[in-house]
């Protein structure tokens, strides 16, 4: 599965290239249980200051992580989205690819992937995060 998707994705020209298909890579990869295949592709693509990182991908790559019990990087990307909330102004061509703030959904999977692990502290934690951000849980 991971050599077709990214024999797939290698085949799209890259004038073609769009976070569309970065997001169908890192989902193919997902599926596949490839985490360290997602990270290291998603930081790829947030190296390219071209790149343009939204909450589909990053939700992506954290369905990912949350498929392969990896609560931590769960969580890491969380924290990552949620500090770029403050730091988007600040993005030059030098730094990663700024991350959209977390929505409801990305809260969902990390609450989720604490909660299926018995993280339930987390979890709570993180409902009252997403409670002081004006989102509203639905899981």
């Amino acid at each position: 599965a991971k050599h077709l998707a990214l024999a797939c994705f290698e085949d799209v020209p890259d004038k073609d290239r769009t976070e569309v298909t970065a997001t169908t890579l890192l989902g193919c990869l997902g599926d596949a249980g490839l985490w360290q295949d997602v990270l290291h592709r998603f930081s790829l693509i947030r190296s390219d200051s071209a790149a343009n990182v939204d909450p589909y991908m990053c939700n992506t790559v954290l369905q990912a992580f949350k498929n392969s019990g990896k609560w931590q990087w769960c969580l890491w990307l969380l924290t990552e989205m949620s500090h770029s909330i403050s730091s988007n102004s600040l993005a030059s061509k030098s730094r990663p690819a700024s991350l959209p703030p977390p929505d409801t959904l990305s809260f969902n999977t990390v609450i989720g992937s604490a909660a299926e692990l018995g993280r339930w502290q987390l979890a709570f934690g993180l409902l009252k995060v997403m409670a002081s951000q004006r989102e509203r849980p639905n899981v």
